[in-house]
């Protein structure tokens, strides 16, 4: 079941095989709903703006006219309790996708710092 599907099988992969991946794209997809942004001059209301989750993920962090690094200030900043956690975890699954991507990466590709296209995709979506 878990062959690709080229070698006659489902292509389907375990959980665990894509866990970090899920929650990064999770992260990516809640997050910034989450808090006040802005698009231009127009103000996108956020569904929880409380001020606890604006000063976990910085106020403006995913305003598009501005921002080049929309998670910098959740990395960046040294919070206790789950704001941590969260932190943590973005680190955590994103160091494990970069060494299952170094895993497969080609050695010309490693020499010259160039990263297969799926963590390229993923690292521009995120502007880790």
């Amino acid at each position: 079941m878990r062959l690709p599907i080229r070698y006659k099988g489902l292509g389907l992969r375990e959980s665990v095989d894509r866990c970090h991946t899920q929650y990064i794209g999770a992260l990516a997809q809640s997050l910034p709903d989450l808090i006040n942004r802005t698009d231009g001059n127009t103000v996108i209301p956020g569904r929880l703006n409380i001020p606890s989750l604006v000063a976990m993920l910085g106020e403006g962090s995913f305003t598009n006219s501005t921002s080049t690094t929309p998670w910098e200030h959740l990395l960046n900043t040294n919070m206790v309790g789950s704001n941590n956690n969260i932190a943590h975890g973005l680190r955590h699954a994103w160091t494990h996708l970069q060494t299952k991507f170094q895993d497969v990466a080609t050695p010309a590709q490693l020499t010259t710092n160039r990263l297969p296209t799926h963590t390229r995709c993923i690292k521009s979506r995120l502007l880790l």
